[in-house]
């Protein structure tokens, strides 16, 4: 800003024979400008990647998750249906097997 300020004093006195120095100093200072520009958008670009790949990744480990935990509820009903036929069967053979005992023992 001191620059700028420099050259439109100089620009009001009259020195055009300095200005066209200062021009050049303008062109450095817009080369700095750009190339903080530059890098600022290159880690701002890094950044988006970063948040995109996370939330991706986010995405695949709840599916991962999901696929891991989550209960096929056919499945479970068919083999909760098959063990319960078996307790069934086993409470009736139990059954059958004490009846005639404690009768006998009743006697």
């Amino acid at each position: 800003m001191a620059d700028m300020q420099g050259f439109i004093d100089l620009l009001d006195n009259g020195h055009t024979a300095v200005v066209g120095g200062m021009i050049e100093d303008f062109d450095v200072h817009i080369e700095n400008i750009l190339a903080k520009v530059a890098e600022v958008g290159a880690k701002a670009n890094r950044m988006e990647l970063v948040v995109n790949r996370l939330e991706d990744e986010n995405l695949n480990f709840s599916t991962l998750l999901s696929k891991t935990e989550d209960v096929d509820m056919a499945e479970v009903i068919i083999r909760l249906k098959s063990e319960e036929n078996v307790y069934m069967a086993a409470l009736s053979g139990g059954a059958r097997i004490i009846q005639p005992t404690l009768v006998d023992f009743l006697r």
